[in-house]
């Protein structure tokens, strides 16, 4: 049920990090889905699984996780959360950490809203600097967001807009890297009066 995230570690080694949920949980079962770690030795010919993020005693959505490693050796990944209550329930972007190779998770920070509308997945993205940024889109609001972190995912800076749309809620599912020049590159998609049917875009700035 995820946007898988891959961590290459050296040759031959990986982390894949998806989300699964459980078909014993029936009707609600699409609202629970939890986030877990895989690893692979091999280049991929054979998994063993680490851990779950999550733990399925939480009673949010957790789902498509955007993972990068820090300078620390710490891992952390941003996820999609959702309130399975229903439609009219808030959403909103969560941060974990894990400071032993994604054997062990613990909750860091809360890094956005993410409207209503069954909110929107992150992109977490390192920046040579340091920094890190963390992009969403608010469906509410229909708004692409950015924010910034200096200290590994504790604290986060204002929102930063990256893109408004009125014409609908449905928008978002970012992409995001640094390129060659330093300048953030941001994919996305939405759609607009003038092109009404969905479209993917590029936004391009400075961190």
């Amino acid at each position: 049920t995820s946007r898988t995230s891959v961590l290459v570690n050296g040759p031959g080694s990986l982390l894949v990090m998806m989300s699964a949920m459980d078909p014993r949980l029936g009707k609600v079962a699409n609202r629970l889905d939890k986030p877990f770690v895989a690893a692979s030795e091999d280049g991929g010919r054979r998994f063993r699984f680490v851990s779950w993020v999550v733990p399925w005693q939480d009673p949010f959505r957790a789902v498509m996780p955007s993972t990068v490693g820090l300078p620390s050796g710490e891992l952390v990944t941003a996820l999609r959360r959702r309130d399975p209550r229903g439609e009219e329930s808030a959403n909103w972007v969560d941060l974990f950490a894990s400071s032993d190779g994604g054997r062990n998770w613990s909750w860091r920070s809360r890094v956005g809203e993410t409207g209503l509308h069954n909110g929107n997945p992150p992109a977490l993205t390192l920046l040579r600097d340091g920094r890190m940024v963390c992009v969403y889109g608010n469906r509410t609001r229909r708004q692409i967001l950015l924010r910034t972190s200096a200290d590994g995912g504790r604290s986060w800076s204002g929102e930063r807009l990256i893109r408004t749309n009125p014409f609908s809620y449905d928008l978002g599912y970012p992409q995001a890297a640094q390129n060659h020049r330093g300048e953030l590159v941001v994919l996305y998609y939405l759609a607009t009066e003038e092109r009404p049917h969905s479209y993917i875009e590029a936004a391009l700035l400075r961190p």
